[in-house]
């Protein structure tokens, strides 16, 4: 999805899409991954996850849905890949455009659970940012794409042991 110009000829933002969530773990720093993992266990962090995801859509790259190794359950998957074939237990589509339209079908809230360039393309489109700031620094090769807070209210914190969890809704 591309930015399109308005009438005056200005770069406009692409719309949000109401339904449209991004749901990550990260450190303060952006990690988000390490040699294809998540670098912590935590499990408030998971158990919230699974509380926002269960019954929802789901929209992963191919690495991240490799990574977990099977379709999550009660949720409708979709995974985003040019390369993958069909699999039991999921939708590929293959980009982003096609994804969104097939999420569409479910009438279901849809959370993009990464990776970094699924994060990448849907960080202008989403509504809402549900992060877990993971405390503990950790060295990763993979990141959560730089964004700008004053784009965002904070809807929900809540301070856990091990992470920070932030709601947020962008300002439109």
């Amino acid at each position: 999805m591309e930015s399109t110009s308005g009438q005056n000829g200005a770069i406009e933002e692409p719309a949000t899409i109401d339904q449209l969530s991004i749901i990550v773990a990260m450190t303060y720093d952006l990690v988000i991954g390490k040699n294809g993992k998540i670098p912590w266990h935590i499990r408030d962090d998971m158990r919230l996850f699974r509380q926002a995801t269960l019954g929802k859509t789901v929209m992963m790259g191919r690495a991240t849905y490799e990574s977990i190794g099977h379709p999550l359950e009660c949720r409708n998957n979709i995974v985003v890949s040019s390369t993958m074939p069909k699999t039991e237990g999921i939708i590929v589509a293959r980009n982003l455009e096609d994804a969104l339209d097939k999420a569409q079908y479910f009438c279901t809230p849809i959370y993009c659970i990464g990776g970094a360039r699924l994060y990448e393309q849907t960080l202008p489109l989403a509504r809402h940012l549900i992060v877990s700031y993971v405390k503990q620094p950790y060295e990763g090769d993979t990141f959560f794409p730089d964004f700008e807070l004053e784009d965002y209210l904070v809807e929900e914190y809540k301070d856990y042991q091990d992470f920070d969890f932030m709601r947020y809704r962008k300002r439109v």
